[in-house]
């Protein structure tokens, strides 16, 4: 089974990271809480401490299939000045791995090369930040393997997406509407068909 690392370091933003988490291991998707820290224990901006799977200097990048950068401040910045992790954004979209990044994350991408002429997002008002990218306005952003989102409030449908781009539309919408009221159902499908 393909398995997936998200990075976290202290003053991570929870609802960006613990979502993804949560989500893609509804989905059966292997997903590790991977700490830049030097220890397990890592604690959010809202003072929220989770313990990481494993850390940094313990993994074996062949074991991954891709990247999840969740945002949060200073965490985002943290963690785009960390040369191991910008290592691996390089060596994924070098080989066409999932790199995805959500809110201030996508300045990790694009201080690691990976979005000159390529299409992304990031929280408003951070623009600047993605240097040579094609800055879009959409609250997602999917660039063949690089997805981007703008904020804290896409957490879910962020989820939602990793989850098509890693197992299909059948289990991302199996997942959505396991999460869901009958009537959201309803009006979700009402939406697509648009």
């Amino acid at each position: 089974m393909e398995k997936y690392m998200l990075i976290l370091t202290d003053t991570f933003e929870e609802v960006e990271a613990l979502t993804q988490v949560d989500f893609l291991r509804r989905a059966d998707i292997k997903i590790d809480m991977i700490s830049i820290t030097g220890k397990l224990q890592v604690t959010s901006n809202r003072g929220v401490t989770v313990l990481a799977d494993d850390l940094i200097e313990n993994i074996s990048l062949k074991e991954y299939a891709g990247i999840i950068i969740p945002g949060g401040l200073p965490a985002a910045f943290d963690i785009r000045d960390d040369k191991r992790v910008l290592d691996i954004v390089k060596k994924f979209n070098d080989e066409k791995k999932l790199v995805s990044a959500i809110c201030a994350g996508p300045c990790v991408l694009a201080k690691a090369g990976v979005l000159s002429g390529r299409n992304a997002v990031i929280f408003p008002g951070m623009e600047s930040e993605l240097l040579d990218a094609n800055v879009k306005e959409d609250a997602i952003c999917i660039d063949d393997n690089i997805i981007t989102a703008r904020g804290a409030g896409l957490a879910l449908e962020f989820a939602y997406t990793l989850i098509r781009k890693i197992k299909g539309k059948v289990q991302e919408k199996q997942i959505r509407f396991a999460s869901v009221d009958h009537l959201l159902k309803s009006f979700i499908l009402k939406e697509e068909n648009k």
